[in-house]
């Protein structure tokens, strides 16, 4: 019983990322409610943490504030027209302000915890000498983390938060529609900008880039609209887009990490010369990381074959009416 309107679960007990609170008879805007309101306090809970805490002990917080900021984005996004406008704007806006704030540093966490666990000797010894140059990039991304905590504390972000959460509310004309109803509509739009890209022949890191964007965003969508189905949604369907997150990601990490050893690579030094140690360093690990990179490039191309595709369209689509 894939279908929205179909499901006997009932109500869901929210916790993690699965929105709970609601089921499948209850108003969009209930749903929009109940998204923003688990959503969006996990912003400035997790900036504190970040901020407040020195960089060799904040991993996990700056971790779980970039998911905390992308998971509160798509909400947002999703129930727009439920939301006053100028409110919506100067929310998003901030959101977006606080996810680039928590970029760099995540990055550089995730460079130095892959760096540390290889195996190769040579990686792990190019690693050791860049380590001081890893670590003052990674104190210097602390201070956006705090500019943006004293900002959000500034512009009295919570109260105004709690503001936007108590005026969502229906704003069409017509009836609103329960989540059975508008579930699949919602899916379905997703689902369609997905396969867009996903489907068509692509050669180049940046369409790459881009169908990981629309997968994440559906898979936000789905975490938010649980209720309507049955566990078949979330034991399938999710399950295979996390899958597919998983691979882009760490493709796109290989990426974003050989992007930055280029960048290092022409400044090791504050005074603008080359340190021979520090330069043969990074041409070590820009080499691995590209090495990787076009390893999984190649893994997900015999992966994601017409038929994976095919297939994974036809698991989403049956719960999109």
């Amino acid at each position: 019983m894939g279908r929205a309107g179909k499901s006997n679960r009932g109500h869901i007990k929210g916790r993690g990322k699965w929105l709970g609170g609601v089921d499948q008879n209850s108003p969009l805007s209930a749903v929009a409610r109940a998204a923003l309101q688990q959503r969006l306090p996990l912003v400035p809970r997790h900036l504190v943490r970040a901020a407040m805490h020195a960089p060799a002990d904040n991993v996990e917080y700056v971790h779980q504030l970039r998911v905390a900021t992308r998971r509160a984005v798509a909400a947002v996004e999703m129930f727009r027209d439920l939301i006053p406008a100028r409110r919506r704007k100067w929310l998003t806006r901030k959101l977006r302000h606080v996810r680039r704030a928590a970029g760099d540093a995540r990055d550089l966490d995730v460079l130095a915890q892959r760096w540390e666990s290889q195996g190769d000797p040579q990686v792990r010894q190019a690693a050791a000498v860049l380590q001081p140059l890893l670590m003052r990039h990674r104190q210097a991304a602390q201070a956006p983390l705090v500019k943006q905590l004293r900002r959000l504390r500034k512009r009295q972000f919570v109260r105004r938060m709690r503001h936007t959460i108590a005026e969502v509310s229906w704003r069409e004309p017509g009836p609103e529609p329960l989540l059975a109803e508008a579930a699949p509509r919602i899916l379905r739009r997703l689902i369609d900008k997905f396969f867009a890209l996903a489907s068509e022949p692509w050669d180049d890191i940046e369409t790459l880039h881009q169908i990981r964007i629309k997968g994440k965003k559906l898979r936000y969508a789905m975490e938010l609209l649980v209720g309507a189905y049955d566990s078949s949604f979330r034991e399938g369907a999710y399950l295979a887009m996390r899958d597919i997150q998983e691979k882009l990601g760490a493709i796109n990490d290989h990426e974003s990490a050989a992007q930055r050893l280029r960048e290092w690579l022409e400044d090791v030094s504050d005074d603008g010369r080359v340190d021979e140690e520090q330069g043969s360093a990074l041409k070590i690990l820009l080499e691995y990381e590209l090495a990787h990179m076009s390893q999984g490039l190649d893994r997900f191309r015999t992966w994601w074959t017409v038929q994976q595709s095919a297939q994974l369209h036809a698991s989403l689509t049956r719960y999109a009416g």
